[in-house]
């Protein structure tokens, strides 16, 4: 066992150390800050992370410290990952005023479709057809009431889209 060997050598005698531990056939146990030396005479990494546990890694400093920036790197894309899908399923859910239009949508819904067969009746009558002074505001009165129910149905069929997706995830 090898507490600190580099410490307070020089460069020759460093060089010696390292020749002698090359030629030893033996198993070493080593602590060192010394990377290094670390990096060029160990083939294994004992990981003491400090919380009671210790790992083992085949290699020398240089390739466990590219193994673990790897696994940080991902285990951070990884917890991203699931803040941006916590965050879009936050997003879907609806809010207190969507739930509450939710709600009330399919009476507009009913008006806007009374709206929109109202007009329709209006431009089936012949006296309204034949007189050009009542035809074009009626017509108008239409296509307005034809938007503006495509708007509402619009907003219903995303307001339940929405819904049944955060039912889904939610499930």
């Amino acid at each position: 066992m090898l507490d600190e060997p580099t410490n307070d050598l020089d460069f020759e005698t460093l060089r010696v150390l390292e020749g002698a531990l090359v030629d030893y056939q033996g198993c070493l146990v080593v602590v060192s800050h010394d990377r290094a030396f670390m990096g060029s005479m160990c083939t294994f990494i004992l990981e003491l992370p400090g919380d009671g546990s210790w790992q083992l890694h085949a290699g020398n400093w240089s390739e466990w410290q590219a193994r673990t920036a790897a696994e940080k790197r991902t285990a951070k894309a990884q917890n991203k990952a699931k803040k941006r899908q916590k965050k879009a399923a936050k997003a879907n859910k609806l809010s207190y005023m969507e739930q509450k239009r939710l709600q009330g949508i399919e009476r507009e819904v009913e008006s806007v479709d009374d709206a929109v067969a109202v007009a329709e009746a209006t431009l089936a009558d012949p006296s309204v057809v034949t007189d050009y002074t009542r035809l074009q505001p009626a017509t108008l009165a239409l296509d307005a009431a034809m938007a503006k129910r495509d708007k509402v149905y619009a907003e219903w069929e995303r307001l339940e889209a929405k819904q049944a997706l955060w039912n889904e995830q939610n499930a």
